[in-house]
């Protein structure tokens, strides 16, 4: 169970950090749907990418063991980021 808790606690730390950092690199595309999407997805990738290779331990790499772990947490995170822009353009602080 601890160790459960661990994996989901990483995954969600983890994708907070991974997608602020790609969120950042794209923030020319401006603050938009376009540009969450392309950010989440392109931390997805990363973190399916090196967690496969991490999670191989010696053997070949887990890469579907990989997206199974960080894929919850890459959707809270895009849940979160849309919500916020979507109240964002509420407020009135975003234009299209």
């Amino acid at each position: 169970m601890a160790y459960m808790i661990g994996m989901a606690v990483g995954g969600v730390v983890g994708m907070l950090l991974l997608s602020r950092l790609t969120l950042w690199m794209f923030k020319r595309l401006g603050d938009n749907e376009r540009r969450i999407l392309v950010a989440h997805a392109v931390a997805y990738v990363l973190a399916v990418g090196l967690g496969g290779l991490g999670y191989a331990d010696g053997g070949p790499p887990r890469f579907l063991y990989a997206a199974s772990v960080y894929g919850l947490p890459t959707l809270l995170w895009l849940a979160m980021d849309l919500l916020g822009l979507k109240g964002r353009r509420f407020k009135g602080q975003v234009s299209n």
